[in-house]
């Protein structure tokens, strides 16, 4: 029952954070995005995923004092520095001004993710592998993104994904607030979008799901959480960095096209070489679709993708 209330609180506490990071910014308009892929083109508040700082500080200092689990103040370094590197970029709206450039992005996070994976890699070997494993699936997060509720909701059914695989484990607790951290955010990122989670939220949902399987020091459920992200794979490497290598993060063209019906469809580009990712992938496959539906068919795929992991692995 403590648990239950725990993280109702951690729920509640989410919804509040983000909805007043939702008020300040969209009075402010301190980091404010365009929601390009509908009709009215509105203004939301950006990077509300850095308000999730608030209820992860919380979750992380009862667990680590109550004895629940241990070593989270590293960890709650790690995905703070993320979600923060993620957060300044966002301020340099990719659409409005330059962004942050990719040096002055990289460092920090791969500095953050190196001393991270020496501090908890069983041998030297490990240290690159983990800090690829932190970093990377941190960056796959923060391109699998694209339409309302995409990257949150995705991050999402991982994080449950995780949850299921942590059961017994100290982190089971802290895996499932993340969860509910992530609910509380896609309350107001599902179509149609109130807030966008920006780099500050996927990059905090990336690097704190990789973050937290590198505590469990266990080689084979960090290969299996990794291949959850799968689908983020194909995403980027097979999709939009062989079809659009120079503009892969699709920052530069508008990735959709709008149609009066309030379908999407794929653009006309001038050079006619169409540019994939994952939801223009599936327009190609069953023709133009409302966001709404690209998204939950995207949703289907996590979901399925992680289910037949669980199963090779011997999980379910």
């Amino acid at each position: 029952m403590e648990n239950e209330i725990f993280l109702a609180i951690i729920f509640a506490v989410s919804l509040l954070a983000v909805f007043a990071y939702k008020k300040i910014n969209g009075k402010k308009k301190f980091c404010t995005g365009i929601d390009i892929n509908k009709a009215e083109k509105k203004e939301i508040p950006e990077s509300a995923g850095i308000a999730l700082l608030v209820p992860f500080f919380i979750a992380i200092i009862f667990l680590q004092f109550t004895g629940t689990a241990q070593n989270l103040f590293p960890f709650a370094a790690l995905a703070t520095i993320f979600a923060l590197v993620g957060f300044f970029d966002d301020k340099k709206h990719k659409f409005k001004s330059k962004p942050v450039p990719w040096l002055a992005r990289a460092t920090p996070i791969a500095a953050a993710s190196l001393v991270y994976a020496a501090m908890f890699s069983p041998n030297i070997f490990w240290i690159i592998p983990l800090a690829l494993f932190v970093a990377g699936t941190a960056s796959l997060q923060n391109t699998f993104a694209g339409l309302n509720g995409w990257e949150v909701g995705s991050g999402l059914i991982i994080s449950i994904f995780v949850s299921f695989i942590l059961t017994g484990s100290p982190y089971f607790l802290a895996a499932v607030s993340l969860s509910a951290m992530m609910l509380a955010l896609l309350w107001f990122n599902a179509f149609p979008a109130k807030v966008f989670p920006g780099d500050s939220g996927t990059l905090f949902i990336g690097s704190a799901i990789s973050g937290l399987m590198v505590l469990t020091k266990d080689a084979g459920l960090i290969a299996l959480s990794f291949l959850f992200f799968l689908p983020h794979m194909v995403d980027f490497f097979l999709l939009k960095l062989t079809t659009n290598r120079a503009d892969p993060t699709q920052q530069k063209i508008r990735p959709y096209k709008l149609l009066q019906n309030n379908q999407l469809a794929i653009p006309d580009y001038p050079e006619k070489k169409t540019r994939y990712d994952f939801a223009k992938l599936l327009i190609k496959m069953f023709g133009p679709m409302k966001e709404q539906k690209i998204v939950l068919i995207i949703w289907a795929v996590v979901i399925a993708n992680g289910l037949i992991w669980l199963a090779v692995f011997g999980k379910i």
